[in-house]
């Protein structure tokens, strides 16, 4: 393999990993990527430039395709008939110049047979007799599935009795893009004429134009004067190894892998969703955090209130050092005690479990909206679910702040200045009155001893009480009904804070949601790059010669059905 070809195959399994490492893919994708075909012929040698071509006997039970192999090599190298062992075997027939590679580990060694030959011939050749693909033992079957990525050329042996049992050729014609293909109908002494014309409709029904079906007759003894062509088995492969026909067939191998590693990548994007989608989820993460805020601020009225009694009780004790203030102290002192008395409430927290729980909910039925339009719902919980754990600190934060700042300065810009005005008032007008009286009392008792007046009365010190009186009572009512409440104060700070709270939480979704979907165009823009760059990957068949082209089949997509 190339190693344009090999770092194509890399940067898939790269993007795989990252996008599973994400969520994007399940678990199991990175695994079903690696369970592709991966393996070659070349792995069955450790020459693999000079490498002899792979030929292997697939079939049926009871279709000689042991016999073929022994009468290909002119002696009895596999076991036949009753010979053959219960369990699956594999035998490969190669020149003993050739050197293989180490089986790979899937594959039991003792079920594979290595038979040796000097046959210079045969030199540029491997032989490799299958289980049968029909078996009731599920383990043949199994084995030589497990072999075919190592075949170039697939001989599939048929009998006249059973060439129309399809069990077998179910499994194999799913591969008629793989590999090139030689048909043999063995026991020919015992078959029709219209036997093998039917059996060449069905393999140009199968997707093959101009398919090689050969007549054999295992032993040679039986053909009965019939025409026999297993001298043209070898003559194909001859011609094959001339027009350098294992080259195009090793293309095609690699021409399968990457439209394999194409259907892959593209059935994976569904996870990834469209524009369109997408779009949709993110109108709905609109509505449904519309709903949950206002689920919320309603939901945590009592708790607010609850938590400004428990305020407006602790700044009782506090109120000649933080209301009064307001009437002239510094705005620091002010702020100092709003502080420490949210600060005494702050082991007090104000978001509960029943808060926390919409959250949640919040990010379940996205979960659930993006499972709706084939969106991998993994990626939006681990960018969401962090924040959602981190809401309880924040929404402490921001309450914590808009309580200090309520308490600093409560009621209203009008009222607290009103209640500075009752404050001065209710300080400057008792003081004139009395000034008003005692200056009053002073003359009068003056012009009394002098006799230029009389001395005042019971009435006067009467009326004069009523006006101190007065002059003192109407401030201090003004200014306890202009006082703020501790109580409305706290459930202001409260609840701008629970909003301020929310807000930036929903801001920090948003981003959230802005960063995922980067993160999912990025990783489509990379799988449709991975995908159009097999345009650079030319192993599809050229010049295929004449002989190549016989041994394909054409119609790819229906072999694939």
């Amino acid at each position: 393999m190339s190693d344009l070809l090999n770092q194509y195959f890399s940067r898939t399994s790269d993007w795989i990993s990252r996008a599973q490492a994400r969520g994007w893919l399940s678990e199991h994708t990175l695994n079903e990527y690696r369970l592709l075909e991966k393996q070659t012929p070349d792995e069955l040698f450790t020459d693999k430039q000079t490498r002899p071509l792979v030929v292997g006997f697939f079939g049926g039970t009871g279709v000689g395709k042991s016999s073929l192999l022994n009468r290909l090599a002119g002696e009895a190298v596999a076991r036949t008939g009753v010979e053959r062992p219960t369990s699956h075997e594999v035998t490969v027939y190669i020149h003993e110049a050739i050197e293989l590679a180490r089986l790979p580990e899937a594959f039991p060694v003792e079920q594979v047979q290595i038979r040796q030959h000097r046959n210079a011939a045969q030199h540029n050749v491997a032989w490799i007799d299958m289980p049968d693909i029909d078996s009731t033992v599920t383990t043949n079957r199994e084995l030589a599935l497990a072999w075919l990525p190592h075949i170039d050329l697939l001989v599939y042996v048929v009998s006249p009795e059973r060439y129309r049992d399809d069990s077998g050729w179910k499994v194999l014609r799913q591969r008629g893009h793989r590999h090139g293909w030689i048909f043999v109908m063995n026991h020919w002494d015992e078959a029709a004429s219209e036997q093998l014309d039917d059996m060449l409709c069905i393999l140009r029904d199968a997707g093959f134009s101009d398919p090689i079906l050969l007549r054999t007759s295992c032993p040679p003894d039986n053909i009965n004067n019939k025409a026999d062509d297993f001298d043209v088995l070898q003559t194909h492969i001859d011609t094959l190894l001339k027009e350098h026909g294992l080259q195009e067939l090793e293309r095609l191998g690699y021409a399968a892998r990457i439209e394999d590693n194409q259907h892959f990548i593209n059935d994976r994007l569904v996870s990834f969703a469209d524009n369109a989608a997408w779009d949709t989820l993110t109108g709905s993460i609109a509505y449904r955090w519309k709903q949950t805020h206002d689920k919320i601020i309603s939901g945590m009225s009592w708790p607010v209130q609850t938590h400004a009694e428990q305020i407006a009780r602790l700044g009782a004790s506090h109120e000649s050092g933080f209301l009064n203030k307001l009437g002239g102290q510094k705005k620091q002192q002010n702020a100092n005690d709003a502080t420490s008395m949210s600060s005494a409430l702050s082991t007090q927290e104000l978001w509960d479990d029943w808060a926390q729980v919409e959250l949640e909910n919040f990010v379940d039925s996205l979960e659930v909206d993006a499972s709706r339009h084939a969106i991998a719902s993994q990626p939006l919980r681990s960018q969401l679910d962090p924040l959602i754990e981190a809401a309880p600190a924040l929404i402490h934060d921001e309450t914590g702040n808009a309580l200090r700042q309520a308490l600093a300065k409560p009621g209203t810009f009008l009222q607290r200045n009103l209640f500075k005005l009752a404050h001065l008032l209710s300080i400057l007008l008792p003081l004139t009155a009395l000034l008003w009286v005692s200056y009053h009392v002073v003359t009068g008792f003056y012009y009394g001893v002098t006799g230029k007046a009389d001395h005042l009365g019971i009435n006067y010190a009467i009326n004069s009480i009523l006006m101190v009186t007065v002059a003192w009572l109407l401030p201090f009512l003004l200014k306890h009904k202009l006082k703020p409440s501790l109580h409305k104060t706290a459930v202001r700070g409260l609840t701008q804070g629970l909003n301020a709270g929310l807000d930036r939480l929903h801001e920090r979704i948003l981003v959230a949601i802005d960063e995922l979907e980067m993160e999912r165009r990025q990783f489509v823009d990379e799988a449709q790059q991975i995908v159009s760059a097999t345009a650079s990957l030319q192993f599809m068949p050229g010049d295929t010669s004449s002989s190549v082209s016989r041994l394909l089949a054409t119609a790819v997509a229906e072999t694939r059905d």
